[in-house]
């Protein structure tokens, strides 16, 4: 799968999708030291955060607004990669 350049490339002068700030970090909203989950390396898993939100990583509920937004940004495409997603306790991200 792998990071799509050109859309990162696009968002790149959005602000942070949480505060409004100037976005200067990509954040992967689902991440841990588990290897074996190339499916997280995807612009359907980068939050673009300031620098203060991207210390203030947050929780559910900002995973859940995060992925809430992803849905509405990309539709199908976005739905048809969570499907395929393997994360324990994965329903209480969207």
């Amino acid at each position: 799968m792998g990071y799509n350049a050109d859309e990162m490339n696009r968002r790149e002068y959005e602000p942070c999708e949480r505060c409004g700030s100037p976005a200067v970090h990509w954040h992967h909203a689902l991440h841990g030291r588990r290897a074996g989950h190339p499916e997280w390396d995807t612009i359907y898993n980068l939050e673009h955060l300031c620098k203060v939100c991207h210390d203030n990583k947050g929780g559910y509920e900002e995973r859940q607004a995060f992925f809430t937004r992803q849905a509405n940004r990309y539709g199908d495409d976005f739905l048809d990669w969570w499907d395929g997603v393997r994360v324990p306790g994965k329903e209480n991200y969207y």
